[in-house]
């Protein structure tokens, strides 16, 4: 795995996310916070961990992953709750700043915007999940722009500082039309195959979101690509 997130870091991308799930919240089970520790001596790259588990596992281990996510200098890593799975929210992204980390959260399709609307002033991402969690190569839900519209006019009229972060089944025939004015992180799932080289292809997929995906307006500053593990 650490192998892995060093060909990612060559080939630019800005992010590595490291999907964790407990065969409870989420019916597949993958890895805990000892591995995510493991591939931090392998890159600089920012990580991202996202907590597909119970609220037990979560409240247990929140700092075991806070720290397994920080930067090579001990830099913030994003940690991502959800929603659903937190019986006491407010506390648990206190808790993730509290340790050192970046606080998030995520959604579930089925879940209203409302659900995280008295969070958000804690928070540095919101994550809208496009698919249900647990399984890759789903379809995207269209019905999802919807609550990240909402997401977003939050943010402006309310002054917030978060970033709309979008998960599951976007590929480069769907397009979000959302205008933004500060960072909108997209993770695509999966690289088409008719992109270029490797060494080339997170730089075409990123012109490729910025003129396509989004099709945002003049004031937008930056698309971040990230893959996940």
């Amino acid at each position: 795995m650490g192998a892995e997130c060093k060909k990612l870091e060559d080939a630019g991308v800005d992010r590595i996310q490291f999907d964790v799930m407990d065969g409870n919240f989420v019916p597949n089970l993958t890895f805990g916070p000892e591995l995510i520790k493991a591939c931090r001596k392998h890159t600089k790259v920012p990580f991202e961990t996202q907590l597909m588990i119970s609220n037990y596992a979560s409240d247990t281990m929140l700092d075991d992953y806070v720290n397994a996510s920080k930067g090579p200098n001990g830099e913030p890593g994003v940690v991502i709750v959800h929603v659903e799975a937190c019986t006491h929210l407010h506390r648990s992204l206190s808790r993730i700043r509290a340790a050192g980390g970046s606080p998030s959260v995520a959604l579930n399709p089925h879940t209203p915007a409302e659900a995280v609307e008295n969070v958000l002033d804690l928070v540095d991402h919101v994550l809208v999940m496009t698919v249900n969690p647990g399984f890759g190569g789903q379809a995207y839900i269209p019905t999802m722009l919807e609550k990240i519209k909402k997401l977003r006019a939050w943010c402006v009229d309310r002054g917030y500082d978060y970033d709309i972060e979008v998960d599951g089944g976007v590929k480069v025939k769907i397009k979000i039309n959302i205008p933004m004015h500060s960072m909108c992180l997209c993770r695509l799932l999966p690289i088409p195959d008719s992109t270029p080289a490797q060494d080339t292809s997170i730089s075409w997929v990123r012109i490729f979101v910025a003129m396509h995906f989004l099709m945002i307006d003049d004031t937008t500053e930056k698309v971040t690509f990230h893959v996940y593990l």
